[in-house]
């Protein structure tokens, strides 16, 4: 009191406590009361020694109060209050036995609400935080907290139980490291980090056990160099990539060789696509030159078998690469006429049906089997992508499989390859201009020019020559140019068409019984 007084009075100018004349009565007014010398004396005399107040009646008193202000007081204050006058007063003294009654009714109050409130909690975290805020919020000492929370604990024990079963009973479900994973974060969230659970280490154990399972698999279950075809690598790939991790020394060799087997394949595919199209080329050529009916259906029919080659390579492609490789892709629609590109990705989309109603039908929990599930759903979509819209499969399969599908797309970008501009000069340029091959030919009066047709008739008979579905002849976009191919890097049909004029032109002179050259002549002349 004297220094709240002081401290008010230094602040209108008063020089010490008793200059209260340097201060102006209405002010003198405001400031605290006086302090009263007799309550000064008592607080003194009670902190120098007990005997000069009486203990007993001081306690009877302060118990009087607590009682009276129960609904305000806390129960660390009057904890506090127990301890000091329990050396104070005699045992057994009323004081302390009214101050023992309000602290035991203040810890019922504080037990019962936390008891009604937990019963709600479903989590053991979440009783362990309500068990928390309370014993914060109504300021229970130390030495209360256990019987506080010692109903609630007999909850929080039960809810221990309860979560330990469900818990075991997902982590025996789990079969891949991601779902042990999401089965540890499970149990994160429902006991925290305050409750111990021996959930935990089964947890680890199980994951241990996982990664050591896959790994060996790793290395026992392929054989070394990978062969056959890629899909299954390539899902094996991918769930080591998952469960393993990508750092992982033995799935980076995996992943290696995974690649080394794909560009094997790829390759083998150009060089088969480039024999059979060096194949077509050939026989197209000797196809234009012919004359006899009887060569010109012995080689429609080599054409046609040619053709029928192209497509099943495709088809095989398909199989061992997969529809969804940029290159198969590209391949087949340069290389198939359309009715053969769609009975190829149709028959190939049926396939892939066929084995996607047998894994659902099977329903296997197993990861492998949801990847292949999967790898049929994403080789079913890529199929269907690479028909017309119009097809009539893709409404049949799209309805049948919308749930496959859907879960597909979800985050999927399409592997779609690039639009590259044809490498081709356009059909109306002609061929390449050189010194050995004259800019205009111009067939002699005796030179035979059976094809001495417009461009439209020309090309209605290079597709008549087309028996089966097959190859386009002159598309060689991207392909290596055959060795020792006297007619040099392909060009398309209009220098195939310029060349063969040329040869028919001079070669129909010597064939026609050795005529005379009328222009050689009359140039000599």
């Amino acid at each position: 009191a004297v220094l709240r007084r002081r401290q008010f009075l230094k602040s209108f100018g008063a020089q010490s406590y008793w200059a209260e004349g340097q201060v102006d009565e209405e002010i003198l007014e405001l400031a605290p009361p006086r302090p009263r010398v007799a309550v000064a004396l008592n607080f003194i005399r009670r902190a120098r020694s007990d005997k000069w107040v009486n203990v007993e009646r001081e306690a009877t008193l302060v118990a009087g109060l607590v009682t009276a202000q129960i609904n305000i007081i806390t129960m660390r204050e009057v904890s506090s209050l127990v301890r000091y006058y329990e050396k104070k007063v005699p045992p057994g003294h009323m004081s302390l036995q009214v101050l023992q009654e309000t602290l035991n009714k203040l810890v019922i109050i504080v037990q019962e609400a936390l008891q009604e409130f937990a019963k709600n909690l479903l989590t053991p975290a979440e009783v362990i935080a309500a068990m928390e805020d309370h014993l914060i919020r109504y300021q229970v000492p130390p030495e209360r907290a256990d019987r506080v929370t010692s109903e609630t604990k007999l909850w929080l024990r039960k809810l221990c139980i309860q979560a330990d079963e469900k818990t075991r009973k997902e982590l025996a479900q789990c079969s891949s490291v991601p779902a042990i994973n999401a089965v540890e974060e499970q149990t994160e969230r429902i006991f925290g980090e305050r409750c111990e659970t021996v959930i935990r280490e089964e947890i680890k154990v199980a994951r241990l056990r996982r990664v050591q399972f896959l790994e060996m698999e790793l290395e026992t279950r392929w054989s070394r160099p990978f062969a056959g075809p890629l899909p299954p690598h390539s899902r094996a790939a991918r769930r080591y990539e998952i469960e393993l991790g990508k750092d992982n020394p033995k799935v980076q060799d995996f992943v290696k060789e995974e690649f080394r087997l794909a560009s094997t394949l790829e390759a083998d595919l150009e060089v088969t696509l480039a024999k059979l199209q060096a194949t077509i080329r050939d026989l197209t050529k000797k196809r234009m030159v012919a004359r006899a009916r009887s060569i010109i259906e012995d080689l429609d029919d080599k054409m046609s078998s040619a053709a029928s080659e192209v497509q099943k390579v495709i088809d095989d492609a398909i199989t061992n690469i997969g529809p969804d490789n940029a290159k198969v892709i590209k391949r087949a629609k340069d290389l198939l006429s359309p009715d053969a590109h769609s009975a190829v990705f149709a028959l190939q989309a049926e396939r892939a049906v066929e084995n996607l109603r047998i894994e659902l039908t099977l329903a296997d929990p197993s990861p492998e089997a949801g990847d292949r599930r999967r790898g049929f759903t994403l080789q079913l979509e890529a199929l269907l992508s690479s028909l017309t819209p119009q097809h009539e499969l893709q409404g049949l399969f799209r309805s049948e499989f919308a749930v496959q599908l859907a879960e597909i797309a979800v985050g999927r970008v399409p592997d779609v390859a690039p639009e590259l501009p044809p490498p081709l000069p356009p059909p109306s340029s002609g061929p390449a201009e050189d010194a050995d091959r004259p800019r205009e030919i111009r067939p002699s009066f005796d030179a035979e020019d059976h094809l001495g047709a417009d461009d439209d008739q020309l090309q209605s008979v290079a597709r008549s020559m087309i028996q089966a579905p097959g190859a386009h002849l002159f598309d060689d976009d991207g392909l290596p140019v055959v060795p020792h191919d006297e007619w040099g890097e392909p060009a398309g049909f209009e220098e195939l068409r310029s060349a063969t004029l040329a040869e028919q032109a001079f070669a129909g002179k010597r064939a026609n019984g050795g005529m005379p050259d009328l222009e050689k002549q009359a140039s000599e002349t």
